[in-house]
């Protein structure tokens, strides 16, 4: 998959049936969903790169938590809680159900948001405001960095 087509608005354009969605974007977004093979240690990168890309924002989001190596754990915690699923989970579910890939990218994209964001409320006690602010633009962040680095390492 090429990056730009994984972009929220490529999503919402092939969602609306948008004329502005590139041709070779609707056949990737409209194309069935496929199971993710991936070596472990090639996931293990991706996983490394999304802590990196996300860890900012919940460094940010965190200053009540005083010790470093906690908030290192709250990245990587909220992380091991949705990227295996995001990754391997939903490819394997939509593949077998014969689903389109904008289909396991929403899902993904709605799912680790809020997941996230409630275990930033509830284990961490972020207020509200904060965790959904934090889990929206950290997941944004990576979705976006995520596929670009993705296209960039290559298969």
């Amino acid at each position: 998959m090429t990056a730009d087509c994984v972009s929220p608005l490529s999503l919402w354009l092939s969602f609306t049936s948008s004329p502005s969605l590139r041709l070779a974007c609707q056949v990737i977004l409209e194309g069935t969903t496929e199971a993710t093979h991936m070596p472990f240690q090639q996931y293990l990168v991706f996983f490394m790169l999304t802590c990196l890309m996300e860890g900012p924002i919940y460094w940010w989001a965190t200053p009540h938590i005083l010790s470093p190596l906690r908030r290192i754990f709250v990245i990587f915690w909220v992380n091991i809680a949705t990227h295996p699923v995001v990754t391997w989970v939903f490819p394997l579910l939509f593949s077998r159900l014969h689903r389109p890939n904008r289909e396991t990218i929403l899902t993904s994209e709605l799912f680790a948001p809020v997941i996230e964001a409630l275990m930033l409320k509830f284990q961490f006690k972020l207020p509200w405001h904060r965790a959904l602010l934090a889990s929206g633009v950290a997941n944004l962040l990576s979705w976006w960095g995520g596929a670009y680095l993705a296209y960039l390492l290559g298969p």
